[in-house]
């Protein structure tokens, strides 16, 4: 099972997480969280041996947070920790690194 956060409740803990950025590449250019890292989507689905190891915590980030939801549930389902931020980045309210 994974867990869920709000994602404006990340504000205090961005220089502390892993933050795992699923959008495509040219909106994760437009603004994304500050150390987050992007693997998109299908890159994450494919492969996640290559990004991931199962004794760290990732949150993972879209842009409404419904398919980090998904993906949470599948990566959960394989072992991994992961968080979903609720309300993906259409509701973060913090600043953004371009």
């Amino acid at each position: 099972m994974y867990r869920e956060l709000d994602i404006n409740d990340l504000k205090d803990k961005l220089n502390f997480i892993k933050i795992i950025d699923i959008r495509n590449r040219s909106d994760y250019k437009k603004g994304h969280l500050l150390g987050a890292i992007n693997i998109p989507l299908d890159k994450l689905i494919m492969d996640e041996q290559k990004y991931l190891t199962k004794d760290e915590v990732y949150y993972i980030v879209c842009k409404y947070g419904r398919q980090s939801a998904l993906l949470c549930e599948y990566l959960s389902s394989l072992g991994y920790l992961v968080v979903n931020c609720l309300g993906g980045m259409e509701n973060w309210k913090g600043e953004l690194v371009k």
